[in-house]
């Protein structure tokens, strides 16, 4: 392979350094030299990150002011901390709607605050624009009984009526018997999968309706709905959406444009169709019951004293302004991520000659072809690096582009601060050959303004057909905008935020641009170099010091291998001492060949052998 090393700028000063904090510093984390693997990465850089995958199952994030009336439903404890287990939904100033059965918790205790306007529970950003109230009183049907399902609608009225905010005000009830609409939006705080915890934030998910005949026919009658489903009730899916526990209570909206007469700004107005009830639970394909609002009209309006009306609710006077206006859907945003940066010929330029993204505490990765070019700095949001050693991929073919990739060595590291208050965070290499499904693909592109160009993303849809070269990975933009407005990003990333097991939104980068010239048009496809197939590649290039570390310690002495230490496989790459029962399929693989397994240390009677990282 290829190395440059760059000794002339190990001296650079960082230019962000004493202005903008401690973003990089000289010395490594203290655990540095013990990573064994690039597996870690959601635990080392994402564990503590303020980006829940949250609520609702695939669900999006709220915005703030997005749904001014969602309402938590919280239960105070004896240390002052507040559960919060029920949504709901402000249908007047004085008044939440939500489901009879959030009354009780599982102590049999009732709530006693409502917290309207916060939309991530996990910190206090925002709180400025939140309303705390207590609960006054909790009134369920007159009908409902615990052992059922039926009836599950309540009205909570608030101790002191909520002030109109653009993060606050109340939404509108649904009162025909027809929804009418095939997309409809639930929303909450519960649980993302089965069995998880409740999460922090907030978030939405788009649902279709069900008839009443497939509804009945994927959800039998039971204890809980006895008599099958009833007019009072519908349901809603998704093959991959749907409300979980912790929902409860919350709304199932019917987002409409109105025009209205005041003035000639578009607003979207939400009214609420449903109270989510009841599920099958939160996987892909689950179902959701919910019971309709409009069949509860007259009691709404006798407990509250308001009347609901279709066309003249959008239009009141302590609201509308705070709806928000309707804007055209884009697919770009001028923004850098945490993880993106320049690659500068000179410290201080302002014209980048590539793109790359950081990948871990000191090593960004890039497109071969930017390699070549020999940058000298990196420019992470104006904190400005030296680079130190860039390694082009040792079968980079310039004439095809096929393994189009380089590993840039910085000359100092990104600091534990950054990394611990989410200000700079590196992005995970994707490892599995596909990728994942439903998600969207964003690739990274520059937005031209004459001599100024600014960060993008474009996204776009996967090209799997002949026209997308053997070992790429092609994308298009199914859009067709100006020409010449735009370009593709060189070495940036192709790239989206995905789920973790940790309920984190995950920086994953999938692949690096490789080819292509504008952001559109016909015929015009995206190649990028997957990162999946030379996973191995980078984590020896990464990790290259864990093994110049281990093989000047290397010793026959076998006490100074202990269990889960970090090894060298004889086959090679790095590996980690495991019993050999965790490690069973290198003993199956090289069984005729046990020079390729080596012995960590006995203990008893099982065998400590160091498992590469492949098989773990």
């Amino acid at each position: 392979m290829s190395q440059y090393f760059l000794p002339g700028v190990l001296s650079c000063v960082l230019l962000a350094i004493g202005v903008l904090g401690q973003t990089f510093v000289d010395d490594p984390p203290p655990d540095y030299f013990k990573r064994s693997s690039l597996d870690d990465c959601v635990q080392r850089f994402h564990y503590n990150t303020s980006q829940p995958f949250t609520s609702v199952h695939n669900g999006d994030p709220v915005a703030p002011g997005e749904y001014k009336a969602f309402a938590s439903i919280g239960w105070t404890r004896s240390t002052g901390r507040v559960d919060y287990l029920c949504g709901g939904t402000l249908i007047t100033l004085s008044y939440v709607l939500t489901a009879a059965h959030c009354s009780v918790d599982s102590e049999n205790k009732r709530p006693d605050t409502v917290r309207l306007g916060d939309v991530d529970l996990s910190t206090n950003v925002g709180d400025q624009n939140a309303q705390q109230i207590p609960i006054k009183r909790f009134v369920r049907h007159p009908e409902y009984k615990a052992a059922r399902a039926y009836h599950d609608i309540a009205l909570i009225e608030l101790e002191r009526a909520a002030e109109p905010s653009d993060f606050v005000c109340r939404a509108c009830l649904w009162t025909l018997p027809d929804i009418g609409y095939d997309r409809l939006t639930v929303m909450g705080f519960g649980t993302t999968e089965f069995g998880s915890d409740l999460s922090k934030m907030l978030l939405k998910a788009d649902l279709m309706p069900l008839s009443k005949s497939d509804c009945q026919e994927r959800f039998p009658p039971n204890r809980k709905i006895s008599e099958g489903i009833l007019d009072s009730q519908f349901c809603a899916a998704d093959p991959t959406k749907d409300s979980c526990a912790g929902d409860s209570g919350g709304p199932l909206l019917v987002d409409l444009v109105d025009s209205g007469n005041i003035g000639a700004t578009y607003k979207k107005v939400s009214f609420v169709a449903g109270v989510v009830s009841l599920g099958t639970g939160c996987n892909d394909g689950s179902l959701g019951i919910y019971t309709r609002v409009s069949s509860y009209l007259n009691w709404i309006e006798s407990t509250t004293g308001a009347t609901f009306n279709i066309t003249e609710c959008p239009r009141n006077v302590e609201c509308r302004l705070h709806y928000p206006d309707v804007e055209s859907k884009i697919v770009s945003q001028n923004v850098d991520p945490k993880f993106r940066v320049k690659l500068l010929q000179q410290e201080q330029s302002e014209d980048s000659v590539c793109s790359g993204t950081l990948i871990d505490y000191r090593h960004v990765i890039t497109s071969a072809e930017c390699g070549m070019l020999q940058p000298k700095f990196i420019d992470l949001q104006g904190n400005v690096v030296a680079i130190t050693k860039v390694t082009i991929h040792n079968d980079f073919n310039a004439k095809t582009l096929e393994n189009n990739l380089a590993i840039l060595t910085l000359a100092q590291f990104l600091s534990r601060e950054a990394t611990d208050q989410a200000s700079y965070l590196p992005a995970c290499p994707w490892k599995k050959e596909t990728l994942p499904q439903g998600e969207d693909i964003y690739v990274s592109g520059l937005e031209q303004f004459g001599y100024r160009e600014d960060y993008l993303f474009i996204n776009a849809t996967l090209v799997n057909d002949n026209r997308c070269p053997k070992g790429s990975l092609c994308t298009e933009n199914p859009q067709d905008i100006v020409p010449g407005i735009c370009k593709l990003d060189q070495g940036g990333p192709v790239t989206n935020y995905v789920r973790s097991r940790f309920d984190k939104f995950v920086p994953s980068i999938y692949a690096v641009n490789s080819r292509g010239s504008g952001c559109s048009g016909k015929g015009n496809i995206f190649e990028a170099t997957p990162l999946a197939a030379h996973y191995k590649w980078i984590e020896s290039q990464i990790l290259s010091h864990v093994v110049d570390t281990l093989n000047s310690q290397q010793t026959w002495n076998q006490q100074e291998f202990y269990e889960n230490s970090t090894c060298l496989p004889p086959t090679g790459g790095l590996g980690r001492c495991v019993p050999d029962g965790r490690c069973r399929q290198l003993i199956i693989d090289n069984r005729h060949q046990l020079s390729n397994i080596k012995i960590c240390k006995f203990d008893g009677q099982t065998s400590v052998v160091c498992c590469p990282n492949s098989y773990l």
